[in-house]
């Protein structure tokens, strides 16, 4: 399961640096985290409709839910977000060569 769980981060790492266009890291994040929202709450309605479940269950599942859906999106906000600082600080240090070759 640990190799399954490694695998999975390492697969997204790879997919945030193969990115063609520029992704705001911020409104990837929240796009996921609304929709990640209505899935929890989704969720919740669909257990509190279940004959033999207990408010508890109707709060715990879905909390579980957006906790485990969480945890990957944040990464990925992370890594974007790294992504583009990188890429920033290229384009500068790019910009000062052709600055600096264009003065002498």
């Amino acid at each position: 399961m640990v190799m399954g769980v490694v695998a999975a981060y390492q697969s997204m790492t790879v997919s945030v640096e193969q990115e063609q266009e520029d992704i705001s890291p911020k409104k990837g994040l929240k796009a996921t985290l609304i929709i990640i929202i209505l899935i929890a709450i989704a969720s919740g309605m669909l257990n509190s409709a279940i004959d033999g479940y207990s408010m508890m269950n109707t709060f715990v599942m879905p909390g579980i839910l957006f906790i485990c859906c969480i945890i990957p999106a944040y990464y990925v906000f992370r890594l974007r977000k790294k992504e583009m600082t990188n890429w920033m600080m290229i384009k500068r240090h790019v910009n000062i060569k052709v600055a600096f070759f264009l003065v002498y």
